[in-house]
């Protein structure tokens, strides 16, 4: 299903809930037989053992064919069993997913899973800043990858701009992918069966691309090659009686002793090798399901055509190579098949099975390793495309923005009806803003929680989105290619000696630093968000550090928003004229006896006509008992 701009959050919350209410009503269908069938496997398995005792001891006909007829009558009870567990299992991903997407619609933080991810040191202010990371963030509300590439890959696109061009690409996918529900639920719900898997893809590609161990020791194959042969030769003349038997027993047994020798020397790295493909077979099983779903992505855009020759990548495609991996694996991995262990001593000791499946598999590394980190890398593509598509089917009314490479003169972001993406739709206030071109900043005054800090984040949160490739909350976002930089949530360190005042005067000389830098290289213009800084000392000082530090921001070709309450910083030596003052306001309501705040997070232009502290004093009870006329509030 497809939503239309039209479609109040209700439709689409209802929409969820119908669907997770299907999936309860599947998980309760499967759960009744599974009673049953656990009886009746615990009462076959009993019948089997007691009857099986039965035809040992007493050679009784009747005990040996319920024997015979329990035994598979217990198989099918165990397989329905398990059958039934696993399609449970499933309904009950598919049910948490459905009510995930349920808690972003209304933004229920505490009902999504907060996913972790490595965030470079230099990047962790802007993050903070900005709410990219951790709960209640725009990772947090994003994210449906389930795999650690995927995630690793989203995690990039939120803190690196792409290009121009690059995003274009993104949107078209996320464009031929927004509709396709169906497609990215199976997507996330074969991800999520993956992610159970204890080695996970780093290092199945870090084996990929290590050096082979056979290579280091040259010997071994032809060695391991010369005693098989050896062994199913004298095998084979023995059980013709072309040799001796004494001979060829003392020859084969000395090849047992050397066959021994060589695996209790070898056998642990040999095994090391294995499990660093998969610590259980089911973990390549997984994958190829996975590469399967994704070679069926639908869409024509380039960067689909770019996902799908990165799993075709290499003389086979992933799936194929997968496919044969997965059976070289079952082979090498013979040792753990519960009955099939005692035919694994046999071939070992007699034939060298695990150096033959180690040299099958150092070949199946030789073809085809230098191409698995292409495959898992578009396996993280699809999964952070499918990110900002769901992001696109569930927010219909958000739209792509416009982003293109434009001259100094004409950088401006200029956005309508702005909102912040992680206010739900009822407490969410739009409002239209233009700030650029360079040489100018946006100045943002008023009081106390009137919206400030909101309208900066929102333009922050927004070109993270825009510039990642997905669709922004506004009716309409266009933009130069910006490199965001933040001082918005400063902490002094006691640990490093820093005060709240000098750590935020090294967060302020880095962004003017990037500013600088920016401005020397052709890559994107910076973006500043500057929120009510140099808090930390007088006001008169404030004064004259604010209006430096943003007038070397204007120097440097930057464009950005300036948060404050003070009122006379537009008129600052070096700032007038240059910046566009606008501002948020409140009002006050006498109900029931008392003083009511009001705001209507509205940006007008002109600097702010109205403060509240004095108000807010009072209303909290601390106002002075007497306060001279001019300062009493009214």
């Amino acid at each position: 299903m497809s939503f239309d701009p039209s479609d109040s959050v209700d439709k689409r919350v209802a929409f969820y809930q119908e669907k997770a209410d299907f999936q309860q009503a599947e998980i309760e269908e499967y759960t009744r037989p599974l009673r049953s069938l656990l009886v009746a496997r615990g009462l076959l398995l009993l019948t089997l053992m007691i009857s099986g005792l039965l035809t040992l001891v007493t050679q009784n006909g009747w005990a040996a064919m319920i024997a015979g007829l329990s035994f598979p009558a217990f198989v099918w009870s165990a397989y329905r069993h398990d059958n039934y567990e696993r399609l449970r299992h499933v309904a009950r991903l598919v049910r948490q997913n459905h009510l995930h997407a349920l808690a972003r619609l209304q933004r229920h933080w505490d009902e999504l899973p907060v996913l972790r991810t490595e965030i470079p040191e230099e990047q962790k202010p802007l993050a903070k800043d900005l709410d990219l990371f951790d709960k209640a963030s725009l990772f947090q509300w994003l994210c449906v990858a389930r795999t650690p590439m995927g995630c690793d890959a989203l995690r990039d696109w939120l803190l690196a701009p792409a290009p121009p061009k690059e995003i274009q690409r993104r949107q078209a996918a996320v464009g031929d992918l927004r509709e396709e529900l169906e497609y990215l639920d199976q997507l996330q719900l074969k991800a999520q069966l993956l992610s159970g898997s204890k080695n996970g893809p780093k290092q199945f590609v870090h084996w990929a691309e290590s050096p082979r161990w056979l290579e280091r020791i040259r010997w071994l194959t032809p060695t391991v090659r010369g005693l098989a042969v050896a062994s199913l030769l004298l095998i084979i003349l023995l059980s013709f009686g072309w040799v001796d038997a004494t001979v060829g027993g003392v020859s084969l047994c000395s090849l047992l002793v050397a066959n021994f020798l060589l695996t209790l020397w070898y056998a642990g790295r040999i095994h090391d090798n294995f499990n660093s493909v998969a610590s259980k077979q089911a973990d390549v099983l997984h994958y190829r399901k996975l590469f399967e779903h994704a070679a069926n992505v639908p869409g024509t855009s380039s960067f689909i055509e770019s996902i799908q020759s990165g799993l075709n990548a290499g003389q086979q495609s992933a799936i194929d190579s997968i496919a044969q991996l997965g059976l070289v694996m079952s082979m090498a991995n013979l040792r753990r098949g519960g009955l099939f262990g005692l035919i694994y001593l046999f071939l070992q000791f007699l034939f060298l099975w695990d150096f033959h499946w180690l040299a099958v598999l150092e070949n199946w590394h030789r073809r085809h390793g230098q191409h698995v980190r292409g495959w898992f890398d578009a396996l993280g593509q699809l999964e952070a495309i499918s990110c900002l598509a769901r992001m696109a089917h569930d927010q219909p009314n958000w739209n792509f923005p416009t982003v293109a490479d434009l001259a100094p003169e004409d950088a401006m972001v200029n956005a309508v009806e702005l909102g912040h993406p992680l206010l739900s739709d009822t407490g969410r206030v739009c409002n239209t803003v233009s700030i650029g071109p360079a040489g100018t900043v946006l100045l943002v005054t008023g009081s106390n929680m009137s919206g400030k800090s909101t309208l900066l984040r929102s333009l922050g949160a927004n070109l993270v989105l825009a510039q990642a490739g997905g669709v922004v909350c506004a009716e309409a976002l266009t933009l130069p290619s910006l490199q965001l930089a933040t001082s918005m949530r400063i902490h002094d360190s006691l640990a490093d000696g820093v005060s709240f005042y000098m750590a935020e005067l090294q967060r302020l000389k880095q962004v003017v630093d990037h500013a600088r830098e920016r401005r020397a290289s052709t890559g994107p213009r910076l973006f500043f968000l500057l929120d009510e800084i140099l808090q930390g000392t007088n006001s008169l000082e404030r004064h004259v550090a604010v209006s430096q530090v943003v007038h070397h921001l204007i120097e440097s070709g930057a464009i950005g928003a300036v948060s404050t309450h003070d009122l006379e910083l537009a008129n600052a030596e070096g700032l007038q004229g240059r910046c566009q003052p606008v501002h948020f306001r409140e009002s006050f309501v006498h109900e029931d006896g008392k003083d009511r705040m009001e705001f209507d997070y509205q940006m007008r232009p002109g600097i702010a006509t109205t403060t509240n502290a004095l108000k807010l004093l009072e209303m909290v009870g601390l106002q002075a008992e007497e306060s001279p006329p001019e300062h009493r509030v009214r």
